[in-house]
């Protein structure tokens, strides 16, 4: 296989070609330009690159030069196949929660040349990036060239400058709603032992990334769910690797001498990112999801942090705590067929996938919990589809 194809401004390069080449990339761009987005960061995209080859990934990386030879774009991806489908996708997928380019924006006529060369030289069928923020590198090509897969929603984020501190934002709260919260903490501290907030280093920050992995396998568990993180496998190695990143964040919350929440996230050019959130279940009636968040919230304003990212999707909790509807950044999953087989695939994902995640939601906890009884046909329903799709061309 050729480790790249080139053009007069656009270069693909393939497996460990890619991640060299990703690095050398990096360097040479500098500090990123462009919208934040901690999941295009060089060491989240290493991590991520082992997870990839690891789960049977191939990396991929498309770079745009101008006329003098400089690096201008990143666009960092892996090839998989799936139902016969050759499928690039974002490299940190599903690792990172958002789908953008490292440097200047993509144009669509940029975009267009990727898209030719990934399909003559590497065969890709379809390019699907997921949460794709308004304000992201991608937004302007993707309108152009992408399909939307009705999964728009939005990324709600607290503009911390706005308020100047933490004492400004928990006024902006009704008394009715403080004094609730305070209600809670001390019968919590009453129950349990003293209420501590700690942001962790070294093993401690690990330990508590399990515990927190371990309440999310939990939790998935009793609702009969499963999560592409989650795996017990590269992804989720990857997770706790991200852990141990300088600009992770790995904060605790303890009652006594028990941990009973954790928050990994990651605080990284004035903007703090809300990442994996897990608690103790067994104390939910206590609220102390809801005290973590508020407690790191609390030290992300003392850390200097600009904008607190809560991340898809809007739930409601989360478009109370951003104070500001104007605070919420339109997200939206893309696809772009590149073949016959792609566009095929492409059609499924954009009808049937948001009516089978539907299906399965709107389901009973113990319904979904027999997972091998409903994963199956499903599987199989969607294979069905997709040959219909395809015969329909």
């Amino acid at each position: 296989m050729r480790t790249h194809a080139r053009t007069p401004d656009v270069e693909i390069f393939a497996g460990r070609a890619a991640i060299e080449r990703l690095e050398f990339a990096s360097r040479e761009l500098g500090p990123r330009t462009g919208t934040h987005d901690v999941f295009s960061e060089l060491p989240l995209l290493l991590i991520a690159a082992a997870a990839a080859e690891a789960s049977g990934s191939e990396p991929l990386l498309a770079l745009t030069r101008d006329e003098q030879g400089h690096v201008r774009s990143i666009l960092p991806l892996r090839m998989s196949r799936t139902y016969g489908t050759r499928l690039a996708q974002g490299m940190s997928a599903p690792l990172g929660q958002y789908s953008d380019v490292v440097g200047e924006p993509l144009s669509p006529n940029a975009f267009a040349a990727i898209a030719h060369q990934l399909r003559t030289d590497h065969g890709v069928d379809l390019m699907l990036f997921r949460r794709v923020r308004d304000d992201s590198g991608l937004a302007d090509a993707l309108s152009v060239h992408g399909q939307p897969q009705n999964a728009a929603t939005t990324a709600p984020y607290i503009d911390l400058e706005a308020f100047g501190s933490f004492d400004e934002y928990e006024a902006s709260f009704s008394k009715q709603t403080r004094r609730r919260r305070r209600q809670q903490r001390n019968k919590l501290a009453e129950d349990h032992g003293p209420i501590e907030f700690s942001v962790l280093n070294g093993a401690a920050s690990l330990n508590a990334v399990d515990q927190a992995i371990a309440w999310k396998h939990a939790w998935l568990s009793s609702q009969g769910l499963k999560s592409p993180v989650f795996d017990k496998g590269p992804w989720q190695e990857a997770a706790r690797k991200c852990s141990r990143l300088p600009h992770a964040a790995v904060s605790a919350l303890r009652a006594g001498d028990r941990l009973i929440a954790v928050e990994l996230g990651f605080l990284s050019r004035g903007v703090y990112t809300s990442y994996l959130g897990a608690f103790e279940p067994e104390l939910s009636r206590y609220g102390v999801g809801q005290e973590q968040l508020r407690q790191t919230i609390a030290w992300a304003f003392e850390a200097g942090a600009d904008r607190f990212d809560l991340m898809p999707p809007c739930d409601d909790y989360k478009l109370q705590l951003i104070r500001n509807a104007g605070t919420a950044i339109p997200v939206e999953d893309y696809a772009v067929p590149l073949s016959t087989l792609g566009r095929g695939m492409a059609e499924v994902r954009r009808y049937a996938r948001p009516a089978a995640r539907a299906l399965v939601l709107n389901m009973r906890p113990e319904v979904r919990a027999v997972g091998s009884l409903i994963a199956k046909p499903a599987a199989i329903a969607v294979t069905a589809l997709g040959v219909a799709a395809l015969m329909a061309e």
